[in-house]
């Protein structure tokens, strides 16, 4: 670093080029995420420059060619460098790292570094979700609200729902697959319902059992559609805990847990977000719901008593 932060130890004293460049087009491959990154960065290296008193024609070619490329790491240019600090003071910012020890280690002249520093108090704020600090404190914070809303709702249900984790449900999942579609359309509603039941049946469940899990099966898939827009259907037998498992995954944004009191305990209550009129239905008809939750998706996992003999659930009972 010492080799090219050493080339801003001088102020420019005229523009660096005497010919402006073109604006850079955009590479075609470029992610959303990617081009969200080099706009700030050229943000905070027209900001660095303009403190270190470039010209404006000089602040607007520095930000259009954060665009361009990844990185500025190895190249000499006083523009370069200019976007490559942006680059530090971002990862800094990212890592946690304390910005006025990082900036004191720096072998640069005291103008960039009060500049850079500059950049950071100005526009910090900008950033600060960036920062692992900050996202660790937002998790803790999520971690313990979440905590009381679980011992709440489960305590209000009478035990028979449970939040979980994302490490909870996968460990849910053993036992042997009956069923596995995904849910995508309509159509797939009783195309499911009517493999569930064939399987079923096959494997010794008796009519009032495949009655009133069916019906349950129905409205947990069928939410799926309307509140996620696609998801996925697995059911599992564990015949060491003599129980049935009926898993509903999908990709949708998760649900409230503000909601979630009200979705359990007032009948008919459903919003967009939350788990459904059909919830009611779930917990009445099943022996325990799991829920877990996230932005990022959402497994509900409806959990049945098995009273039949092995033989029978393996059909080769009499």
């Amino acid at each position: 670093m010492r080799r090219f932060l050493n080339l801003l130890k001088e102020k420019p004293k005229v523009p660096l080029k005497e010919d402006p460049i073109s604006a850079p087009s955009l590479p075609d491959n470029i992610s959303y995420d990617e081009l969200i990154y080099r706009t700030k960065r050229g943000f905070l290296a027209k900001k660095l420059a303009s403190y270190l008193e470039m010209d404006q024609k000089d602040l607007n070619e520095i930000y259009f060619l954060s665009l361009s490329e990844n990185t500025f790491e190895n190249d000499k240019s006083p523009y370069h460098q200019c976007i490559y600090c942006s680059e530090c003071l971002l990862g800094w910012i990212k890592e946690g790292d304390e910005v006025q020890k990082k900036v004191d280690e720096l072998p640069v002249n005291n103008q960039v570094k009060n500049a850079i520093l500059k950049v950071y108090d100005l526009n910090k704020i900008h950033f600060k979700n960036q920062s692992v600090q900050t996202v660790r404190s937002s998790q803790n914070e999520s971690f313990d609200k979440w905590k009381i809303y679980r011992d709440v709702i489960y305590s209000a249900t009478q035990e028979k729902l449970l939040l979980i984790s994302k490490e909870e449900a996968e460990a849910l999942k053993d036992g042997s697959v009956i069923v596995k579609n995904d849910i995508k359309v309509i159509s797939d509603i009783p195309k499911s319902r009517l493999e569930v039941k064939t399987r079923l049946e096959f494997a010794g469940y008796t009519k009032s059992e495949l009655m009133t899990w069916l019906l349950v099966i129905s409205e947990a898939i069928t939410n799926t559609l309307k509140h996620a827009e696609e998801g996925k259907l697995t059911v599992i037998e564990n015949q060491e805990k003599r129980e049935l498992r009926v898993i509903v995954e999908d990709k949708g944004s998760g649900f409230d847990l503000e909601n979630l009191p009200k979705a359990t305990l007032m009948a008919g209550y459903s919003t967009k977000k939350s788990l459904g009129q059909g919830f009611q239905l779930m917990l009445k008809l099943s022996k325990q719901v799991l829920l877990y939750t996230s932005n990022l998706g959402s497994t509900i996992i409806l959990t049945f008593e098995t009273n039949n003999n092995e033989g029978v659930r393996n059909g080769t009972g009499g």
